[in-house]
């Protein structure tokens, strides 16, 4: 019987992701072909994409040439995520390599059909629309927190009503740079007297505006196409603003638990109209036990939640990636 191929496109920077479905995928006799772009970039191992003049695709990776023809799937994993050499001392150099790789990866792999990928590159592009995703997840049945982007201060005071004290910021992508310091900014809470005081100093503009959910617990709910491995997150202190900022101290602790079964199938009827077959879905229970989607990331982490936990993630990963039995 005929090994499966599957392709795996990448960065060495998240060995601690793939190399856990590759094991995977090994064990179950398949043959794996890793396309790394920061290798690519280094030159220190030969990658190619070559189209004849008859209109074959073929990838070669070191002494591995196929013809596109013969993958059966294909996993796009944070190609994009990797460092060149002096990054810290050129961001200019850093980012122009991201923006150019990142364009070139997205018309690069179009050459392969949709249906090979668990999440194709144009579905992923298509599914990191914030606004979009929070439609998307009213129309399957979450509550959605009431959203705005505005120049205008007085307009945010308006929509979001007299009575909500407390507001977060956050942006499209969260990364700032300046020279050549680069930085995240982390979901930011504003409370009414910080909101006065910026009026007429700063636009608003380009924040994305929500009010402050009060919040029992949060929720990180990895779903690979119909299976969903639920995390619960318990906060204190400034965490409770945004986790991400203090994942790894005390004042965050990450639990085994289940919340309500049609929580779980809203995230897989997400995934199933997005076209996607990965997720990670953040949420918000409220002190009335309501659900807030916040977001899903079509490409969030996951390997800590099953260092921690014990999430067979990377299993459900290679398993959907392999022919059907």
């Amino acid at each position: 019987m005929k090994k499966p191929l599957i392709l795996i496109v990448s960065s060495s920077a998240e060995e601690h992701s793939y190399g856990r479905v590759v094991s995977h995928l090994e064990k179950h006799g398949a043959r794996v072909l890793l396309w790394l772009t920061d290798i690519a970039i280094g030159s220190s191992r030969s990658f190619s994409i070559l189209i004849t003049e008859q209109g074959t695709v073929s990838i070669q990776a070191g002494s591995v040439l196929v013809d596109v023809r013969d993958i059966d799937a294909a996993w796009y994993w944070k190609p994009n995520s990797f460092r060149v050499p002096g990054a810290e001392e050129n961001v200019s150099r850093q980012m122009t390599y991201v923006n150019e790789v990142t364009s070139l990866n997205r018309a690069l792999w179009s050459v392969l059909p949709e249906s090979i990928w668990l999440s194709s590159p144009l579905q992923l592009w298509r599914a990191e629309r914030k606004f979009q995703q929070l439609l998307l997840a009213r129309e399957v049945g979450f509550e959605i927190p009431r959203t705005m982007v505005s120049s205008d201060w007085s307009m945010i005071e308006k929509f979001m009503g007299a009575e909500t004290q407390n507001l977060v910021v956050k942006m499209a992508r969260g990364v700032l740079a300046d020279q050549n310091h680069v930085m995240a900014m982390p979901t930011t809470l504003l409370a009414l007297p910080q909101r006065n005081a910026l009026q007429g100093v700063v636009s608003p503009f380009p924040g994305i505006y929500q009010p402050y959910l009060e919040k029992r617990r949060e929720w990180r709910i990895t779903t690979v196409k119909e299976e969903a491995f639920p995390a619960a997150i318990y906060t204190n202190g400034k965490s409770r603003v945004d986790w991400r900022q203090s994942q790894t101290s005390n004042d965050v602790t990450f639990a085994k638990e289940d919340p309500p079964s049609l929580v779980l199938e809203y995230c897989v009827e997400y995934l199933r109209r997005s076209e996607l077959g990965y997720g990670a879905f953040d949420l918000v229970e409220d002190e009335d036990g309501q659900f807030f989607f916040l977001e899903c990331n079509p490409s969030g982490q996951y390997s800590w939640l099953e260092e921690l936990l014990g999430l067979p993630i990377s299993g459900s990963l290679a398993a959907s990636l392999l022919p059907a039995q």
